[in-house]
């Protein structure tokens, strides 16, 4: 959802860029002022950020726990490193768990949902649809109709 305003809209494939202009016209049924949109984009826009500042870091982690894990194997050859790689799995651990406080990495289909429980990236997209809902619902008492 974005609020009433000109926009370029852009297409990106196989190294080829078409871009347009749109104008988002508001919702004649709605009466709501352009603060009261720009308000909410901002609140849309901060829990976007946030997701895909959660999805960049878990990424980022990801790349340091695969060397580590190639790191620890390589240590395996060498004598006296039992402590190096001690260390190497309690990090490995502790990222896992901070992965995990973050998002749900079991989940591979919408039916999983039920097994494993939604962690904090979900919550977050969860809450910026339920906000739309909300704004949508309480303008609908003024549609006109």
């Amino acid at each position: 959802m974005v609020a009433p305003g000109e926009y370029t809209l852009r297409l990106s494939a196989n190294q080829e860029v078409v871009e347009t202009q749109a104008l988002v016209i508001p919702d004649p049924r709605i009466e709501a002022t352009s603060e009261e949109y720009a308000a909410q984009q901002v609140i849309l826009k901060a829990v976007e950020t946030a997701v895909r500042e959660i999805h960049n870091s878990v990424n980022e982690m990801r790349k340091v726990k695969k060397q580590l894990l190639q790191i620890k194997e390589s240590l395996k050859l060498v004598e006296g490193t039992t402590a190096l790689q001690d260390s190497a799995t309690a990090i490995v651990k502790k990222i896992t768990t901070w992965e995990e406080a973050l998002i749900q990495p079991n989940q591979k289909t919408f039916q999983d949902v039920i097994n494993f429980p939604n962690k904090l990236n979900a919550e977050l997209i969860d809450l910026k649809v339920e906000w739309m809902n909300l704004c949508l619902s309480l303008h609908k008492g003024q549609n006109k109709e």
